[in-house]
């Protein structure tokens, strides 16, 4: 699952680079899709090349998701809200919201609306029929602390806000919130034993486990994506297509 901001680097493109970003932006989507990557939220930065864009890209195994982004005129979701996912004997509902401060001024047939005004109204529905709550959230670190103190349905927080680099788990209320680097750097790992109730604790051992059994564990580790490691044959052959098009294009644009 990615948490937003997986595309650009900004929200908005420069026009003598927009073409090779928006190339390298193609093979990030189809590369994500190609290593089993289900699931991302729309964060402020993927929006950069438009909503048309996001769509026109994406292939059927990635689904993109986003609360709180409509129709300015209808207020109906641009993208899906919610998804349900099978664990085990869990039912899990992951939830994506998008950061509305930076698209106030989003000149795109889009809107944006707060998380106070969709959040309440979306847990309320999906609580009822989900054992575990995931959400993947755009907005900053204190606005996550906020979401987790004030709805305590939410159980695990994956964020791409404000915060650079690896945000090691944190417990606000009953859920924990976390972050990988931006934009591929690092794999996020995130070992879970849930209980079905009870406070979040770090993984224990031993007998301490044993004597556990109504505590909610976590584990995480960030693994360093390297230049060193065995590459997939299929995304290496793509990242060598798009670095030749984006060489291609920036020898039109010098002529």
């Amino acid at each position: 699952m990615e948490s937003g901001n997986l595309l650009f680097s900004r929200e908005t493109l420069a026009e003598d680079t927009s073409a090779r970003e928006k190339m390298a932006a193609e093979a990030i989507i189809r590369a994500t899709a190609s290593m089993g990557g289900g699931i991302a939220s729309v964060g402020t930065r993927d929006l950069a090349a438009g909503i048309t864009f996001l769509h026109q890209q994406t292939p059927a195994q990635l689904t993109w998701l986003s609360l709180n982004l409509v129709d300015p005129m209808s207020r109906r979701p641009l993208f899906p809200p919610v998804l349900f996912r099978q664990a085990g004997p869990l039912k899990v509902a992951i939830l994506a919201l998008t950061n509305h401060v930076p698209l106030v001024k989003h000149t795109e047939n889009v809107l944006a609306l707060p998380w106070q005004d969709v959040l309440p109204a979306a847990l309320a529905e999906i609580g009822p029929r989900a054992d575990f709550i995931i959400l993947l959230s755009n907005y900053p670190l204190e606005e996550n602390r906020k979401m987790a103190r004030t709805h305590g349905a939410i159980n695990l927080i994956l964020q791409s806000g404000q915060v650079m680099g690896n945000l090691p788990p944190m417990v606000v209320n009953n859920a924990l919130i976390a972050q990988t680097g931006p934009r591929g750097q690092y794999l996020g790992v995130l070992d879970l034993h849930w209980n079905g109730s009870g406070p979040w604790t770090r993984e224990l051992t031993g007998v301490q486990r044993l004597n556990s059994e109504s505590v909610s564990t976590y584990n995480n580790q960030f693994i360093a994506l390297r230049t060193s490691l065995r590459p997939d044959p299929e995304v290496e052959a793509l990242v060598r297509k798009t670095q030749e098009r984006i060489a291609q294009a920036q020898t039109e644009d010098c002529r």
